[in-house]
């Protein structure tokens, strides 16, 4: 990337991968930037994924979010179109013809949010236009009354197949709305989050979850930025939600969520059975970390 240089990472590189190569989808948070979690977008490049993490205009670190209402559509029609753009390459593109069936989106926090609206949560809109809008303001309710039949009709795209949504905010726009998601979930959670709090985002969206594979992964001891490179972007930084010393290293937390999110892709995608001990509990990386399911 040219916002974010890596040493490790070789722009206008030759492909060399295994076709049709299977395609992660990432959203990234609110009024951040599409790399803002590469430990995880990197680490499935890594793996021979094709990776699609489109930057939502409007809503980044070099904007400045002038239309939130907006952005709760917007954001799941981008994830769509990214994935469009990439399948539609002209033949002359290294890219071209690479992409096979076999789709996740993660995101994290408004891209949590992303990740559950396009793996088909569905929207109260009695609730919503209740309460006059998303955004409790003139603009807003006009905005909702205009866009009522899209949120009805919902951002569901069927194309992927499993969803990882890391630190998920917006309850309040899909609340009970994501029982309706008809495809596995894994939703990752900190216990010490201060953004997507356990009490706002974290058990409203795990009470509603209601699929048989659907898993939860509770970091006790990690924060909101556990879940992106932000700890090592911005040293000194969000000390209090995920990067102070009383919280799990975020270099060690982001081995661990790789690992439980790659084992329950390959899991949901292929059925494989190799980290079956992993995503069962049986076997634990960490005495942090909490798997829950709805059976337990």
């Amino acid at each position: 990337s040219r916002i974010l240089p890596r040493e490790t990472v070789f722009d206008s590189a030759s492909v060399a991968i295994d076709a049709p190569a299977p395609v992660m989808l990432f959203s990234h948070g609110n009024q951040a930037f599409a790399e803002q979690s590469y430990f995880l977008t990197e680490f499935f490049a890594s793996h021979g994924w094709i990776v699609i993490a489109p930057s939502h205009e409007g809503n980044t670190i070099f904007d400045n979010g002038e239309r939130p209402s907006e952005m709760f559509e917007w954001r799941p029609q981008d994830v769509s179109r990214a994935l469009d753009a990439v399948r539609d390459l002209p033949e002359e593109d290294a890219l071209s013809g690479l992409l096979s069936d076999d789709v996740i989106l993660s995101g994290h926090s408004y891209g949590g949010y992303t990740t559950l609206a396009v793996a088909g949560g569905s929207y109260d809109v009695e609730a919503i236009d209740a309460d006059c809008g998303i955004v409790d303001d003139d603009e807003g309710c006009a905005y909702f009354a205009a866009a009522r039949a899209r949120y009805e009709a919902g951002f569901r795209d069927e194309r992927v197949k499993v969803a990882i949504p890391m630190a998920p905010g917006n309850a309040r726009a899909l609340g009970g709305g994501v029982a309706e998601i008809p495809i596995p979930v894994m939703h990752m959670t900190a216990l010490l989050d201060k953004q997507t709090t356990e009490e706002s985002s974290g058990t409203p969206f795990w009470a509603a979850l209601d699929g048989p594979d659907d898993l939860r992964v509770q970091f006790l001891t990690a924060g909101h930025l556990t879940f992106s490179d932000g700890c090592t972007l911005v040293p000194g930084t969000f000390q209090d939600d995920g990067c102070g010393p009383e919280f799990l290293d975020s270099e060690l937390a982001h081995q661990f969520i790789n690992a439980y999110a790659m084992a329950y892709a390959r899991k949901h995608l292929w059925g494989d059975t190799e980290y079956d001990d992993l995503l069962g509990g049986e076997r634990s990386l960490h005495p942090d970390i909490e798997l829950l399911r709805h059976d337990d």
